[in-house]
Order: structure tokens, then C-alpha cells, then sequence
């Protein structure tokens, strides 16, 4: 994910939730479900950003 990738601050939440005008609560439940339904690998407890989930790879 380009927000983020190596060298990006933190605060990919929020940089998402100005670029698309939502809550960051929002943004927080967009990256859960897409988690939940395969297009987003599992998170690493302390670390940001995440490998494409199976459902991604299959389409790619």
C-alpha cells in the first residue's frame, strides 16, 4: 500500500480518511473488512502496511 510503504510517516489512517472525506473510523472498518473477506493479508502486531490477501492475488 502506497500510504505505507517505506519512508511514509505514520498516520496512514488518517491520510486516507482526508483523501476520501471519511471518518477515520471508517477508513479503520474499510481496511477490516477487506482483511476479512481475503483482499488484505493478515496484520503484524506493531508493524504498518500488509501483503495482498489471496482474493488480490488471484485477481492480479
Amino acid at each position: 500500500m502506497r500510504e505505507t510503504a517505506p519512508g511514509k510517516p505514520q498516520g496512514a489512517t488518517r491520510r486516507l480518511s482526508e483523501a476520501y472525506g471519511r471518518p477515520e473510523q471508517t477508513v479503520r472498518t474499510w481496511i477490516a473488512r477487506a482483511r476479512k473477506e481475503g483482499w488484505l493479508g493478515p496484520s503484524a502486531k506493531g508493524r504498518a502496511g500488509a501483503e495482498p490477501g489471496p482474493r488480490l492475488r488471484a485477481e492480479q
